[in-house]
Protein backbone atom coordinates (compact mmCIF):
# COMPACT_ATOMS: atom_id res chain seq x y z
CA UNK A 1 0.00 0.00 0.00
CA UNK A 2 2.77 2.33 0.90
CA UNK A 3 4.43 1.80 -2.47
CA UNK A 4 1.18 2.43 -4.36
CA UNK A 5 0.51 5.57 -2.32
CA UNK A 6 4.01 6.79 -3.07
CA UNK A 7 3.47 6.30 -6.80
CA UNK A 8 0.17 8.20 -6.68
CA UNK A 9 1.79 11.06 -4.78
CA UNK A 10 4.69 11.13 -7.23
CA UNK A 11 2.31 11.34 -10.22
CA UNK A 12 0.42 14.23 -8.64
CA UNK A 13 3.65 15.99 -7.73
CA UNK A 14 5.01 15.66 -11.27
CA UNK A 15 1.77 17.06 -12.68
CA UNK A 16 1.86 20.04 -10.27
CA UNK A 17 5.50 20.82 -11.03
CA UNK A 18 4.92 20.67 -14.78
CA UNK A 19 1.94 23.00 -14.41
CA UNK A 20 4.21 25.58 -12.78
CA UNK A 21 7.23 25.19 -15.07
CA UNK A 22 5.72 24.37 -18.46
CA UNK A 23 2.73 24.97 -20.69
CA UNK A 24 -0.57 23.12 -20.66
CA UNK A 25 -2.62 21.96 -23.64
CA UNK A 26 -5.91 20.05 -23.60
CA UNK A 27 -7.24 17.96 -26.48
CA UNK A 28 -10.38 15.94 -27.16
CA UNK A 29 -9.89 12.20 -27.63
CA UNK A 30 -12.41 9.77 -29.13
CA UNK A 31 -12.52 6.14 -28.05
CA UNK A 32 -11.77 6.29 -24.31
CA UNK A 33 -14.17 4.27 -22.13
CA UNK A 34 -12.41 3.27 -18.92
CA UNK A 35 -9.40 3.57 -16.66
CA UNK A 36 -7.38 1.20 -18.82
CA UNK A 37 -7.91 3.50 -21.80
CA UNK A 38 -6.70 6.43 -19.71
CA UNK A 39 -3.58 4.51 -18.65
CA UNK A 40 -2.74 3.39 -22.21
CA UNK A 41 -3.01 6.88 -23.68
CA UNK A 42 -1.20 8.55 -20.78
CA UNK A 43 1.73 6.13 -21.05
CA UNK A 44 2.04 6.58 -24.82
CA UNK A 45 1.93 10.38 -24.72
CA UNK A 46 4.36 10.67 -21.81
CA UNK A 47 6.93 8.85 -23.95
CA UNK A 48 7.01 11.73 -26.46
CA UNK A 49 10.09 13.94 -26.45
CA UNK A 50 9.35 17.23 -24.70
CA UNK A 51 6.32 16.00 -22.71
CA UNK A 52 6.84 16.39 -18.96
CA UNK A 53 3.48 14.91 -18.00
CA UNK A 54 0.11 13.87 -19.40
CA UNK A 55 -3.29 12.97 -18.01
CA UNK A 56 -6.18 11.36 -19.91
CA UNK A 57 -9.77 11.45 -18.70
CA UNK A 58 -12.29 8.94 -20.06
CA UNK A 59 -15.14 10.76 -18.31
CA UNK A 60 -14.38 14.10 -19.98
CA UNK A 61 -12.94 12.57 -23.14
CA UNK A 62 -9.89 14.79 -22.85
CA UNK A 63 -6.11 14.58 -22.79
CA UNK A 64 -4.13 17.25 -20.92
CA UNK A 65 -0.42 17.57 -21.68
CA UNK A 66 2.24 19.49 -19.76
CA UNK A 67 5.39 20.38 -21.69
CA UNK A 68 8.27 22.85 -21.81
CA UNK A 69 7.48 23.51 -25.47
CA UNK A 70 4.60 23.18 -27.93
CA UNK A 71 4.31 19.57 -29.11
CA UNK A 72 3.01 19.26 -32.70
CA UNK A 73 -0.51 17.82 -32.74
CA UNK A 74 0.48 15.25 -35.37
CA UNK A 75 2.98 13.71 -32.95
CA UNK A 76 0.40 13.61 -30.18
CA UNK A 77 -2.15 12.07 -32.55
CA UNK A 78 0.34 9.37 -33.56
CA UNK A 79 1.09 8.56 -29.92
CA UNK A 80 -2.62 8.39 -29.06
CA UNK A 81 -3.30 6.09 -32.02
CA UNK A 82 -0.40 3.83 -31.06
CA UNK A 83 -2.06 3.20 -27.69
CA UNK A 84 -5.14 1.57 -29.23
CA UNK A 85 -8.31 2.45 -31.08
CA UNK A 86 -8.20 6.10 -30.06
CA UNK A 87 -8.32 9.30 -32.11
CA UNK A 88 -7.12 12.79 -31.28
CA UNK A 89 -9.61 15.43 -32.42
CA UNK A 90 -9.07 19.04 -33.45
CA UNK A 91 -11.17 21.98 -32.35
CA UNK A 92 -13.75 21.14 -35.02
CA UNK A 93 -14.06 17.51 -33.97
CA UNK A 94 -12.06 16.14 -36.90
CA UNK A 95 -9.34 13.51 -36.59
CA UNK A 96 -5.79 14.87 -36.40
CA UNK A 97 -2.75 13.57 -38.31
CA UNK A 98 -1.42 10.10 -38.84
CA UNK A 99 1.52 7.92 -37.90
CA UNK A 100 5.08 9.35 -37.83
CA UNK A 101 7.65 7.54 -39.95
CA UNK A 102 10.86 6.57 -38.15
CA UNK A 103 14.25 5.51 -39.39
CA UNK A 104 15.70 2.21 -38.10
CA UNK A 105 17.70 3.96 -35.37
CA UNK A 106 14.70 5.91 -34.11
CA UNK A 107 15.21 9.24 -35.91
CA UNK A 108 12.22 10.82 -37.59
CA UNK A 109 12.04 10.31 -41.33
CA UNK A 110 13.64 13.16 -43.30
CA UNK A 111 10.41 13.73 -45.20
CA UNK A 112 8.24 13.86 -42.09
CA UNK A 113 7.13 17.42 -41.48
CA UNK A 114 8.84 19.09 -38.48
CA UNK A 115 8.01 22.46 -37.00
CA UNK A 116 7.96 25.07 -39.75
CA UNK A 117 8.66 28.77 -39.49
CA UNK A 118 4.92 29.44 -39.71
CA UNK A 119 3.59 27.15 -36.99
CA UNK A 120 3.20 27.85 -33.29
CA UNK A 121 5.80 25.39 -32.05
CA UNK A 122 8.53 26.92 -34.23
CA UNK A 123 7.56 30.41 -33.09
CA UNK A 124 7.90 29.35 -29.47
CA UNK A 125 11.27 27.77 -30.27
CA UNK A 126 12.55 30.96 -31.89
CA UNK A 127 11.42 33.04 -28.91
CA UNK A 128 13.17 30.64 -26.54
CA UNK A 129 16.37 30.89 -28.58
CA UNK A 130 16.22 34.69 -28.75
CA UNK A 131 15.67 35.01 -25.00
CA UNK A 132 18.50 32.58 -24.27
CA UNK A 133 20.94 34.46 -26.54
CA UNK A 134 19.90 37.73 -24.89
CA UNK A 135 20.60 36.37 -21.42
CA UNK A 136 23.96 34.97 -22.52
CA UNK A 137 24.99 38.34 -23.99
CA UNK A 138 23.94 40.13 -20.80
CA UNK A 139 25.86 37.75 -18.53
CA UNK A 140 28.89 37.83 -20.84
CA UNK A 141 28.87 41.63 -20.81
CA UNK A 142 28.52 41.89 -17.02
CA UNK A 143 31.31 39.34 -16.60
CA UNK A 144 33.83 41.64 -18.29
CA UNK A 145 33.69 44.39 -15.67
CA UNK A 146 35.50 46.25 -14.26
CA UNK A 147 37.99 45.76 -17.12
CA UNK A 148 35.97 45.44 -20.33
CA UNK A 149 37.66 44.03 -23.44
CA UNK A 150 36.16 42.55 -26.60
CA UNK A 151 38.18 39.36 -26.09
CA UNK A 152 36.72 38.78 -22.63
CA UNK A 153 33.20 39.52 -23.91
CA UNK A 154 33.50 36.95 -26.70
CA UNK A 155 35.17 34.32 -24.48
CA UNK A 156 32.44 34.74 -21.86
CA UNK A 157 29.68 34.54 -24.46
CA UNK A 158 31.13 31.48 -26.19
CA UNK A 159 31.66 29.74 -22.84
CA UNK A 160 28.11 30.47 -21.74
CA UNK A 161 26.77 29.48 -25.16
CA UNK A 162 28.36 26.02 -25.05
CA UNK A 163 27.34 25.42 -21.42
CA UNK A 164 23.72 26.45 -21.98
CA UNK A 165 23.29 24.58 -25.26
CA UNK A 166 24.88 21.41 -23.87
CA UNK A 167 22.43 21.62 -20.95
CA UNK A 168 19.43 21.45 -23.30
CA UNK A 169 20.98 18.49 -25.12
CA UNK A 170 21.50 16.57 -21.86
CA UNK A 171 17.81 16.94 -21.00
CA UNK A 172 17.06 14.31 -23.63
CA UNK A 173 20.32 12.85 -24.93
CA UNK A 174 18.75 10.13 -27.07
CA UNK A 175 16.27 12.59 -28.59
CA UNK A 176 19.11 14.97 -29.44
CA UNK A 177 21.13 12.13 -30.98
CA UNK A 178 18.23 11.16 -33.26
CA UNK A 179 17.72 14.74 -34.49
CA UNK A 180 21.44 15.51 -34.81
CA UNK A 181 22.04 12.45 -36.99
CA UNK A 182 19.64 13.83 -39.59
CA UNK A 183 21.98 16.59 -40.79
CA UNK A 184 25.42 16.58 -39.14
CA UNK A 185 28.15 15.18 -41.42
CA UNK A 186 30.02 13.36 -38.64
CA UNK A 187 27.00 12.18 -36.63
CA UNK A 188 25.47 10.75 -39.78
CA UNK A 189 28.42 8.36 -40.20
CA UNK A 190 29.64 7.90 -36.63
CA UNK A 191 26.86 6.98 -34.20
CA UNK A 192 28.99 7.52 -31.07
CA UNK A 193 29.55 11.17 -32.05
CA UNK A 194 25.84 11.85 -31.55
CA UNK A 195 26.31 11.14 -27.83
CA UNK A 196 29.83 12.55 -27.51
CA UNK A 197 29.01 15.97 -28.96
CA UNK A 198 27.13 17.39 -25.91
CA UNK A 199 30.13 16.47 -23.73
CA UNK A 200 32.44 18.27 -26.17
CA UNK A 201 30.25 21.38 -25.90
CA UNK A 202 30.32 21.12 -22.12
CA UNK A 203 34.12 20.89 -22.06
CA UNK A 204 34.52 23.78 -24.51
CA UNK A 205 32.21 25.92 -22.38
CA UNK A 206 34.25 25.27 -19.25
CA UNK A 207 37.50 25.80 -21.19
CA UNK A 208 36.45 29.24 -22.45
CA UNK A 209 35.50 30.38 -18.96
CA UNK A 210 38.47 28.83 -17.18
CA UNK A 211 41.18 29.61 -19.77
CA UNK A 212 44.27 31.09 -18.09
CA UNK A 213 46.45 32.12 -21.03
CA UNK A 214 46.74 32.88 -24.74
CA UNK A 215 48.02 29.42 -25.71
CA UNK A 216 45.08 27.75 -23.99
CA UNK A 217 42.61 30.06 -25.74
CA UNK A 218 44.26 29.36 -29.09
CA UNK A 219 43.72 25.62 -28.64
CA UNK A 220 40.09 26.11 -27.54
CA UNK A 221 39.33 28.44 -30.46
CA UNK A 222 40.90 26.07 -32.98
CA UNK A 223 38.69 23.25 -31.68
CA UNK A 224 35.64 25.55 -31.80
CA UNK A 225 36.40 26.70 -35.36
CA UNK A 226 36.76 23.12 -36.61
CA UNK A 227 33.54 22.08 -34.86
CA UNK A 228 31.55 25.03 -36.21
CA UNK A 229 32.86 24.69 -39.78
CA UNK A 230 31.82 21.03 -39.86
CA UNK A 231 28.45 21.94 -38.38
CA UNK A 232 27.97 24.73 -40.92
CA UNK A 233 28.72 22.35 -43.79
CA UNK A 234 26.05 19.94 -42.59
CA UNK A 235 23.47 22.70 -42.20
CA UNK A 236 24.22 24.12 -45.68
CA UNK A 237 23.87 20.66 -47.22
CA UNK A 238 20.44 20.20 -45.60
CA UNK A 239 19.30 23.67 -46.67
CA UNK A 240 20.40 23.05 -50.26
CA UNK A 241 18.59 19.71 -50.31
CA UNK A 242 15.59 21.37 -48.63
CA UNK A 243 15.46 18.66 -45.98
CA UNK A 244 12.59 19.07 -43.53
CA UNK A 245 14.46 18.29 -40.32
CA UNK A 246 14.56 19.54 -36.78
CA UNK A 247 17.44 21.64 -35.47
CA UNK A 248 19.19 19.86 -32.59
CA UNK A 249 20.98 22.93 -31.22
CA UNK A 250 18.57 23.14 -28.27
CA UNK A 251 18.22 19.38 -27.99
CA UNK A 252 14.91 17.58 -28.30
CA UNK A 253 13.12 19.73 -25.71
CA UNK A 254 12.71 22.87 -27.82
CA UNK A 255 11.05 22.41 -31.21
CA UNK A 256 13.07 24.43 -33.75
CA UNK A 257 13.28 23.79 -37.50
CA UNK A 258 16.69 23.61 -39.16
CA UNK A 259 17.08 26.79 -41.19
CA UNK A 260 18.86 30.09 -41.67
CA UNK A 261 18.84 30.75 -37.92
CA UNK A 262 20.88 27.58 -37.36
CA UNK A 263 23.29 28.64 -40.10
CA UNK A 264 23.75 32.11 -38.58
CA UNK A 265 24.32 30.54 -35.16
CA UNK A 266 27.11 28.26 -36.45
CA UNK A 267 28.71 30.95 -38.63
CA UNK A 268 28.62 33.44 -35.76
CA UNK A 269 30.48 31.11 -33.42
CA UNK A 270 32.98 30.24 -36.16
CA UNK A 271 33.55 33.93 -36.89
CA UNK A 272 34.24 34.74 -33.23
CA UNK A 273 36.68 31.84 -32.95
CA UNK A 274 38.43 32.92 -36.17
CA UNK A 275 38.63 36.54 -34.98
CA UNK A 276 40.22 35.55 -31.67
CA UNK A 277 42.71 33.30 -33.50
CA UNK A 278 43.61 36.14 -35.86
CA UNK A 279 44.33 38.43 -32.94
CA UNK A 280 46.41 35.79 -31.19
CA UNK A 281 48.49 34.89 -34.25
CA UNK A 282 49.00 38.55 -35.17
CA UNK A 283 50.76 39.08 -31.86
CA UNK A 284 47.97 41.00 -30.10
CA UNK A 285 47.27 39.97 -26.51
CA UNK A 286 44.12 37.88 -26.14
CA UNK A 287 42.50 37.97 -22.72
CA UNK A 288 40.63 34.96 -21.37
CA UNK A 289 37.05 35.18 -20.22
CA UNK A 290 36.15 35.91 -16.62
CA UNK A 291 32.84 35.27 -14.94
Amino acid sequence: MRGAGGRVWNTKARFAVSLLLGMSSTYKVRGMHCGACEANITKAVRALHGVSNARASAEAGTLTIQSLDVIPREKIAAAVASAGDYTLLDEHGNAVGGPIELDPDGAENRNAKPASASDGSAGHGYRTLAILIGYLLLVAFLGTFPNFTLDRLMANFMGGFFLAFSFFKFLDLSGFAASYARYDLVAEKWKAWRYIYPFVELMLGMAFLAASGTNWLIAVNIATLILMVIGTAGVIRSLVRKDQVRCACLGAVINLPLGVVTLIEDLGMAAMAAFMLYRAFSGEPVEPGAV
